[in-house]
C-alpha cells in the first residue's frame, strides 16, 4: 500500500466488469474485440422424472467404469491391488442377481431390428434375388456376420432394384352376384378379358358392352329368399324356462287381495262408462226395507216373499257354481297323480320300519291301501304267526319326498296300533286284541336313494326268517333285515308304542 494513495488501493479492490457479450449473424456468442468465444452450458432446468432419467444414466455410467476398473488384468498384477475389494464387489453382483431386473421398453425391439439388418445385409453381399433372398432369410435361423449394418436408405435402395410388385385385380363390370341375370355369353366377359383366352382378339371389348336389354327381367319377381332358421333347443329351452318364486302365505294373501281389488276396479269403470250393466242390488232382510221402503209400506208380506225367492235363487247358484266347479273321481286321481308324479322327479327316498305284529285286518289295509294311493313301490313282510311268532313285520317303501311324509304320519301317528279297529266277530276280536297287546312301530331308518329299487307294492307272507332274507335278496336289499333285527326301539329317527 506504500506509494499509493486510498483512491488507487480502493480500485484495485473492485471487481472487474462483466466482459460485453454480443450474438453475431450466425447465432454464435462474441466478444467486444470480435472474438468468437466457447460457452459451456449446463443442464437445463426440465422436470423432475427427466432428472432422475439422467441421475440414473449418470449412476449406471460410474458403476460400469469402477466395474471395468475392478476387472482389468493390469490392476490386478498390481502389487498395490487389493483383492478384498473384488471380492465384495463380486459379493454386491450376487446379491443384485436375486432382486428384480426391469428391462426398459424399447430393448427388445432395438435388438430385433439389429438382427433383421444384418439378415438383410447378408442376403444383398450373397448376391441372389433381393425378394427370395430376403424371404428365405426371414424363415432361416443363420447368417453370415457383418462387420457393419450399413444404412437402412441403402438396404431400401438396393431392396427396390428387381422387386416386381403385383398389380392390383381389375374391376369386373359383373359381378358374382348378378352373373344369373345375365345371357351365357356375356356372363363371365368384361372389357379387361379383351383378347384372352376364350374370346377373339380383333373383337373390341365395346362390342360387348352390357345394355338394358341384355338382362333378363323374368328373372327378376318381389320374393325375397329367406335363409333356413337354424334352431337351437338349448337356448330356447333357457329362454323357455321360468324360475319358481316360493311365495309365503301372507304374501299369497297380499297378491290375491291385490287382484282382486284390480278387478273390481275394472268392473266399475265399465260401468261408468256404460261398457257394462250395473248388478242388481243385493237384497237381503236385513236391508229390503231401505232398498224397497215403498213396496214394502204397501204391501209387506209380498215383498218378504219376494226377498225371500231372490236370496234363495242367490244361494242355489252358488251351490250350483260349486258342483261345476268341482273335480269328478278321474279328475282327482289324475290330479294326485301328477302331484306325486313331480314329487318323485325331485328324489327318490326310501323309508324302512319295524313292526311287531301286523295281525289286525284293518291295519292290514292300512298299510296296503295307503301305499298304492300314494303311488309308492316296496314290500310288507307279515311272518305268519302259526310258524314263526317272534319274527317282526318289515316294511320298506320308495316314493317322492311328499308321499313319505304321509305314509310315515299314517304309520307312527295316525294308526292305533294296540287298538283293535274293524267289525270282528267277538271271539275274533279277543284273541286279536290278545295278539296286539303291547304293539308298536318304529322308524328303522330313512334316506334318499339314487333310483327305485322296487318295481311295483306288494305284501309278502313268510313262513321263516330265511324264506324273508330270500325275498329281500333277490333286490340284492338282504341288509334291510340285519337292520329290522337289529332294531331297538328308542335308538331310530321316531317310534311310537301301542296306545
Amino acid at each position: 500500500m506504500k506509494g499509493k494513495t486510498k483512491n488507487e488501493s480502493m480500485e484495485e479492490i473492485k471487481e472487474p466488469h462483466p466482459a460485453n457479450v454480443k450474438i453475431d449473424d450466425k447465432g454464435q456468442f462474441v466478444d467486444a474485440d470480435g472474438n468468437v468465444m466457447q460457452v459451456k452450458t449446463g443442464l437445463i432446468s426440465t422436470l423432475k422424472i427427466n432428472q432422475k432419467k439422467e441421475q440414473e444414466r449418470r449412476l449406471k455410467q460410474m458403476m460400469k467404469m469402477q466395474k471395468e476398473t475392478f476387472g482389468s488384468a493390469a490392476k490386478r498384477e498390481s502389487k498395490y491391488f487389493d483383492s478384498s475389494l473384488e471380492e465384495a464387489q463380486r459379493k454386491r453382483e450376487r446379491r443384485k442377481l436375486g432382486a428384480f431386473s426391469f428391462v426398459e421398453q424399447g430393448t427388445y425391439i432395438k435388438r430385433g431390428e439389429m438382427i433383421r439388418k444384418k439378415q438383410t445385409l447378408d442376403i444383398l453381399n450373397s448376391g441372389e434375388s433381393p425378394f427370395d433372398s430376403l424371404t428365405n432369410a426371414m424363415t432361416s435361423s443363420g447368417g453370415a456376420q457383418l462387420s457393419s449394418l450399413g444404412s437402412t436408405s441403402a438396404i431400401a435402395r438396393i431392396l427396390s432394384k428387381g422387386t416386381k410388385v403385383k398389380p392390383p385385380d381389375p374391376i369386373p363390370d359383373v359381378e358374382w352376384w348378378d352373373a344369373t341375370l345375365l345371357p351365357a355369353e356375356k356372363k363371365t366377359f368384361s372389357k379387361h378379358e379383351a383378347g384372352a383366352e376364350g374370346f377373339p382378339k380383333e373383337v373390341k371389348s365395346e362390342n360387348y358392352a352390357i345394355t338394358e336389354q341384355d338382362i333378363l327381367m323374368k328373372r327378376i319377381n318381389n320374393l325375397v329368399q329367406h335363409p333356413t332358421v337354424v334352431k337351437n333347443e338349448y337356448i330356447e329351452k333357457i329362454n323357455n324356462s321360468s324360475v319358481k318364486v316360493m311365495l309365503t302365505d301372507k304374501e299369497k294373501k297380499k297378491l290375491s287381495r291385490i287382484k282382486r281389488l284390480e278387478k273390481e276396479k275394472d268392473k266399475r269403470e265399465k260401468i261408468r262408462l256404460g261398457l257394462a250393466e250395473p248388478p242388481p242390488p243385493k237384497i237381503k232382510m236385513s236391508n229390503y226395507m231401505q232398498i224397497l221402503s215403498r213396496e214394502a209400506v204397501a204391501d209387506p208380506s209380498k215383498t218378504e216373499a219376494e226377498v225371500k225367492k231372490m236370496v234363495e235363487a242367490r244361494m242355489m247358484q252358488h251351490l250350483r257354481h260349486n258342483l261345476e266347479r268341482k273335480l269328478t273321481p278321474q279328475q282327482k286321481f289324475e290330479k294326485m297323480k301328477r302331484k306325486l308324479n313331480r314329487d318323485l322327479n325331485e328324489e327318490c327316498r326310501t323309508a324302512l320300519f319295524r313292526i311287531e305284529t301286523l295281525i289286525d285286518p284293518s291295519q292290514r289295509f292300512k298299510v296296503d291301501v295307503n301305499a298304492q294311493e300314494y303311488m309308492l313301490t316296496g314290500l310288507c313282510i307279515i311272518p305268519d304267526r302259526a310258524f314263526a311268532k317272534t319274527i317282526p313285520t318289515l316294511v320298506v317303501v320308495e316314493g317322492g319326498p311328499w308321499a313319505i311324509k304321509k305314509y310315515k304320519k299314517l304309520l307312527l301317528r295316525r294308526i292305533k296300533w294296540a287298538v283293535v279297529s274293524g267289525n270282528l266277530p267277538a271271539e275274533e276280536k279277543e284273541r286279536v286284541a290278545k295278539e296286539i297287546e303291547g304293539n308298536k312301530v318304529g322308524l328303522v331308518w330313512e334316506g334318499v336313494v339314487k333310483k327305485r329299487i322296487f318295481d311295483k307294492w306288494k305284501l309278502v307272507d313268510v313262513r321263516s326268517e330265511n324264506e324273508a332274507r330270500r325275498v329281500l335278496a333277490d333286490k340284492a336289499v338282504d341288509h334291510y333285515w340285519n337292520m329290522v333285527i337289529s332294531h331297538k326301539y328308542g335308538e331310530g329317527k321316531a317310534e311310537i308304542k301301542g296306545i
